[in-house]
């Protein structure tokens, strides 16, 4: 995360430097003004009740035309199952599509041949019954996927819940001005600028094999606690 400042304008009634002699006071000099610079964090926790998951499709055929309706039959096939499975028609998305020729190995002084062609897809799904992860996985594999190239574990109100940590990092920051400004003397005075830090990580996704997905109808899922951050 990136800190960003917190400036306050502060004041403080500067005594001028004593006579050689030591002999007596000087005048006090007008306010001198300055800033007090502070950084607050804050943050909350909550558990994770979203599961986003990739899955993949793949398939090979002599031709391109052979392998992009193979992919598209297993595709509608693997949506099908999932809505049958009670995931939401909104929380499917195609994420990737691609095609592109399949070479088979070189020989001495010969370029490689294509050999078939190779279609891709995958869909992005929004899983928000974790419970069910394993019975949904198991139900696509059985339609036609071939992969899982990530999941991540999410919150759905993760904006909200940032605008809560953000609260309490304004308070953490004034809090801290506060106490600089009593500490050094200083007359706290109105805040001449507030930005916010950087975004915080992303949860980092994990992965699993096809084939586990198909014999692990009852995978469970272990939602843990996630941490929001908001620096400013």
């Amino acid at each position: 995360m990136r800190p960003a400042r917190f400036v306050f304008a502060a004041a403080l009634a500067a005594l001028a430097p004593l006579s050689p002699r030591g002999a007596a006071a000087q005048e006090v000099s007008p306010l001198c003004t300055g800033e007090v610079v502070a950084v607050g964090r804050g943050a909350v926790t909550a558990a994770p009740d979203l599961l986003a998951v990739e899955f993949s499709v793949e398939t090979r055929e002599e031709t391109p035309a052979a392998a992009f309706a193979g992919a598209a039959e297993r595709v509608r096939a693997v949506i099908d199952a999932l809505l049958a499975g009670g995931v939401s028609e909104a929380d499917v998305a195609t994420s990737g599509l691609s095609l592109g020729p399949v070479y088979g190995k070189p020989a001495r002084e010969t370029p490689a041949e294509v050999t078939g062609w190779r279609a891709f897809a995958s869909l992005s799904v929004k899983v928000r019954e974790l419970d069910a992860f394993g019975r949904l996985a198991s139900a696509a594999v059985e339609a036609g996927a071939n992969g899982l190239s990530s999941a991540r574990l999410e919150v759905s109100d993760a904006e909200t819940r940032r605008g809560e940590a953000r609260a309490a990092a304004v308070r953490d920051a004034m809090d801290r001005a506060a106490g600089m400004a009593e500490a050094a003397g200083l007359r706290l005075g109105p805040v001449l600028s507030l930005s916010e830090g950087g975004a915080p990580p992303e949860p980092r996704p994990f992965g699993a094999r096809a084939a586990a997905m198909a014999e692990s109808a009852d995978m469970p899922i272990a939602p843990g606690e996630r941490t929001l951050e908001a620096p400013v």
